[in-house]
């Protein structure tokens, strides 16, 4: 079993014994947005929010064969009516890519998300909010390009949502795969996502649920 693990970072790491490391990319980003969503459990639609967030993201690269990356990410959410809804969150994701040839490419993250709300709500003054919450997951993906001008990718991830109140935590699994396709100027693109969600622990009430998502977009890039 050991020699197969050697033997397994060896050949990812050969196509990397040629290339040089490059000076770190680093690009920082600042979004502002605003409107209404739906609430996720009671179907309906939220009150009007601003939401501003700053996303720092540094990259490592070794030739065209290896990527090391981490992003860092600061949002906040201000509700135009009241503000017991206001959160902010704080998320980190480190991420290794490989490419293997000319033709695959793989792929792993592992994302950190903490969310505080800013109101305590029906607490008691000084209690934590029960809606705050500390988000853990891995994601696996991979790229193949099928012939020239046509890629294939997908991903899975798993998420660990845990919650100050238990009753809330809960566990997802998401899937996705795309297929695209670039002939001159014009590139079609196809989506879908698929995500189901569980109770983890004794104490959660959340029930079993999950959503289906497809996709189709078609862009036009008159400079290519």
């Amino acid at each position: 079993m050991k020699w197969a693990l050697v033997l397994a970072c060896l050949i990812l790491a050969c196509p990397a014994h040629g290339d040089q490391w490059k000076l770190p990319v680093v690009t920082l980003r600042y979004e502002t947005a605003a409107g209404v969503e739906e609430e996720e459990e009671e179907g309906t639609l939220s009150a009007a929010y601003w939401r501003h967030s700053l996303a720092l993201r540094v990259k490592e690269e070794r030739g065209r064969s290896f990527r090391a990356t981490v992003t860092g990410r600061v949002s906040c959410k201000d509700f135009t009516e009241g503000d017991a809804n206001d959160y902010w969150y704080f998320a980190v994701v480190p991420g290794l890519e490989w490419s293997i040839g000319r033709v695959l490419g793989v792929g792993a993250e592992f994302a950190v998300k903490k969310a505080v709300f800013g109101e305590i709500g029906d607490t008691a003054e000084g209690a934590p909010d029960g809606r705050n919450y500390l988000d853990l997951g891995p994601k696996l993906f991979a790229d193949w390009a099928i012939i020239t001008g046509l890629k294939l990718d997908a991903w899975l991830r798993s998420t660990y949502s845990l919650y100050e109140d238990e009753e809330r935590t809960r566990q997802a699994y998401s899937f996705g795969v795309g297929l695209t396709g670039r002939r001159g100027q014009w590139s079609v693109g196809a989506r879908y996502r698929g995500t189901a969600r569980y109770p983890l622990g004794e104490e959660s009430q959340r029930e079993f649920g999950g959503y289906h998502v497809a996709s189709v977009n078609v862009s036009w890039d008159p400079n290519r």
